[in-house]
């Protein structure tokens, strides 16, 4: 299933991943290390680049150390309820 996220919301929880990353003192490297990524994925979710798997976006969002509420088992969460995530 594939689902439309607005490219300014995509760019806001990028823009919260990075917050989040460096907040603990994290390179993108480390960062991609701890969430089974490459360093490529975790710069394309800070730069809100669309077509990344959300696979990967929960990878990183646990990584970081944060909940992801209402995430259900192979249903995209709304941009929104991950950027509260990242923000609680």
């Amino acid at each position: 299933m594939t689902v439309a996220v607005p490219d300014s919301a995509l760019k806001r929880v990028g823009a919260g991943l990075a917050e989040s990353r460096r907040e603990r003192g994290l390179t993108q490297s480390e960062a991609a290390r701890l969430a089974g990524l490459t360093r490529k994925d975790v710069s394309r979710l800070e730069n809100g680049v669309p077509g990344v798997a959300w696979a990967k976006l929960y990878a990183l969002v646990e990584a970081l150390g944060n909940a992801t509420p209402g995430v259900e088992a192979g249903q995209p969460p709304s941009a929104d309820a991950i950027y509260r995530a990242m923000h609680a």
